[in-house]
């Protein structure tokens, strides 16, 4: 999406731009510099490449038609939308008793609409979006799978806000944030495919809050939070234990480590 960053989406650049965008994508996945693929002969036109071209070009070109329309729709004045970045790293550091812990994340899209900024995550897989709504608090986030598209959207809030990349000072301020998926599977079933999360919590004066957007007191609570999850980890009077739900394995780094799935079969 760099290459539209700033352009009219005419058919056009739509058109020229992805085709180039796509041969980019390949040959990097391939561990090929650009500069050096003039002297490699790779064939787009035949076979599997072709194939993955095709398909692959035709649904981002569906996506950034649809993406025009939404934005002629809802953003009227030229003024009231702005496409800010694309896979931005954001860097922060917190402080857990006097260990400072670097934290760090890719957006893939940043907008700013209507003077708010909005950070919002592609996804090609399934979106529950029952699971994009708390039933209690935003505790529940810390503790269950299930709720993990939660804790991503607000960690990505939480690292604009703190950001402290070099970069940093070229982004736009925002009082508040709209963190959201795009879901893929959605936008070809003709469905609603941008969605937003329902947060839960009481704000200091004890009042309950739901709410889509993300001010800087939900942030400062889901910081402490955040705070007390990572003081449970870098304590060392307290044990690792293997996790209950084996499901909460299946990324995990350690599970050849830990071997808990060979338990469970026994």
């Amino acid at each position: 999406f760099n290459a539209i960053i700033n352009k009219n989406l005419r058919d056009e650049v739509l058109e020229h731009n992805v085709h180039d965008a796509m041969q980019d994508a390949i040959l990097k996945d391939k561990g090929i510099e650009n500069k050096d693929a003039d002297n490699i002969k790779i064939d787009f036109d035949h076979g599997k490449l072709y194939l993955a071209s095709v398909v692959t070009k035709e649904a981002v070109k569906s996506y950034l038609q649809l993406l025009k329309k939404d934005l002629t729709e809802h953003f009227k004045d030229a003024n009231s939308y702005k496409l800010v970045a694309t896979e931005k790293k954001l860097k922060a550091i917190i402080d857990v008793g006097g260990n400072k812990i670097k934290l760090k994340g890719y957006a893939d899209r940043i907008d700013l609409r209507n003077n708010k900024i909005a950070i919002l995550d592609y996804k090609t897989g399934k979106v529950d979006e029952k699971n994009l709504k708390c039933n209690d608090d935003i505790s529940e986030i810390f503790v269950d799978p299930q709720y993990k598209q939660m804790l991503q959207l607000l960690m990505y809030a939480y690292l604009y806000e703190k950001n402290i990349d070099a970069s940093a000072k070229d982004l736009p301020k925002s009082d508040e944030y709209a963190c959201g998926i795009i879901s893929f599977q959605k936008m070809y079933m003709k469905q609603p495919h941008e969605i937003y999360p329902l947060f839960k919590y009481k704000d200091s004066e004890g009042q309950e809050i739901q709410t889509s957007l993300i001010s800087k007191e939900l942030l400062s609570i889901f910081e402490e939070y955040l705070r007390d999850l990572l003081s449970d980890i870098f304590n060392e009077e307290k044990d690792f234990t293997q996790a209950e739900d084996p499901d909460r394995c299946k990324y995990c780094d350690y599970a050849n480590i830990c071997c808990k799935q060979n338990h469970l079969d026994e």
